[in-house]
């Protein structure tokens, strides 16, 4: 079976009581560790890794280490530098600054849900997967301005943790993506309608939406399950799937026969979508019930209920502009356990993910 540190915060009301005696200190305190050094600049440190003391593709660079061809890729790189170092943490193996540059964001709080969708940890295969042929960077300050994203030319942005996160920020990376670059946007289970989030107001720019469910596997409806998917991987709880999509023999699914994932939702989007992918088999799309607050939020799960057994719509992307944006239903879905397992083609799926998105493909 397998398991990863639970992704649920400790002072939810929801899981508090089973995160009790867990044994995820250990995991919590690489995070404290890592954010002392927050307000450095990492990537100034050769060979360092914030936690554990080695780089996570064994050469953190700075800007003096890139192979300039001309004056006008000095100049570009020298941008980059000045405005994304006082706002990331390590640099990532770059061999040209030609290449791509990707900004993961971890600056709205995404290293503190359990599984930790950051190069450091939970994204570590992700991150050493990319740095073959792209730059990758990561955002620890916000916000997320115009001038930090005309540096880079393709963000991912995983669901924030307990942030609402300014309209004017998301207007900035609308912008952005309009221009000419590429979003991957992640979401996950039941949303706003249980997290204290806002990311759909971002999705709704583009013309989707991640719906406020949960895609459990058909024989995993109990509340048990429903509620444990939430406590890192577990096999039993996983969805694993040969995904289809419209149209069919899209590039993005070159060479993947097979993905899994878990705590996604559905992704819902408007007919002018360039890409629909789903479950080729049917699941169970789960609705929560339990106490809510004056605005509708259920503070409370109480129970899970079935609101269909279908196949699940699990991606969509689309042209949004000149500029692409992919949408997945959940952050967990390029964790280690699944880039590195070599029955899966979650990989693969990332690697055809990012060069749709840098318009390779």
């Amino acid at each position: 079976m397998i398991h990863l540190p639970d992704d649920e915060p400790q002072n939810n009301p929801e899981t508090a009581q089973e995160h009790s005696g867990t044994g995820d200190n250990v995991g919590r305190d690489k995070v404290d560790q890592r954010n002392a050094t927050v307000d450095g600049y990492a990537a100034n440190a050769q060979g360092s890794n914030i936690v554990s003391g080695q780089s996570v593709s064994g050469n953190v660079i700075n800007t003096t280490n890139y192979y300039y061809h001309d004056e006008e890729n000095r100049l570009r790189v020298a941008k980059r530098e000045a405005l994304i170092g006082p706002y990331t943490r390590q640099r990532i193996s770059s061999s040209s600054p030609d290449m791509p540059h990707i900004l993961i964001d971890q600056s709205h709080r995404q290293a503190e849900w359990r599984g930790y969708p950051t190069p450091e940890i939970g994204y570590r295969d992700a991150a050493n997967l990319l740095v073959e042929d792209y730059a990758v960077l990561v955002a620890v300050h916000g916000p997320l301005s115009g001038s930090i994203l005309e540096c880079c030319d393709i963000l991912m942005l995983p669901t924030p943790f307990g942030t609402m996160v300014e309209n004017e920020e998301y207007e900035a990376i609308a912008r952005w993506v309009y221009a000419g670059n590429g979003i991957l946007v992640f979401g996950n289970y039941l949303m706003e309608s249980h997290h204290y989030i806002n990311l759909n107001q971002l999705m709704y720019k583009f013309g989707i939406e991640f719906s406020h469910d949960l895609v459990m596997p058909s024989n995993r409806e109990d509340f048990r399950s429903c509620r444990g998917q939430a406590f890192g991987l577990n096999q039993d709880l996983i969805v694993v799937t040969e995904p289809t999509s419209i149209p069919k023999s899209h590039p993005l699914l070159s060479g993947v026969h097979k993905v899994a994932f878990q705590s996604s939702c559905t992704v819902l989007c408007s007919s002018h979508v360039a890409l629909s992918v789903s479950t080729s088999e049917n699941f169970s799309i789960m609705k929560a019930t339990g106490q809510k607050n004056e605005i509708g939020k259920i503070l409370q799960i109480e129970d899970y209920v079935i609101d269909k057994r279908a196949t699940a719509r699990f991606l969509v992307g689309l042209q949004y502009g000149a500029g692409r944006v992919l949408a997945i239903g959940s952050w967990k879905i390029f964790l280690n356990d699944f880039i590195h397992n070599e029955t899966l083609d979650n990989g693969r799926l990332l690697s055809n993910a990012v060069s749709w998105l840098a318009q390779k493909m």
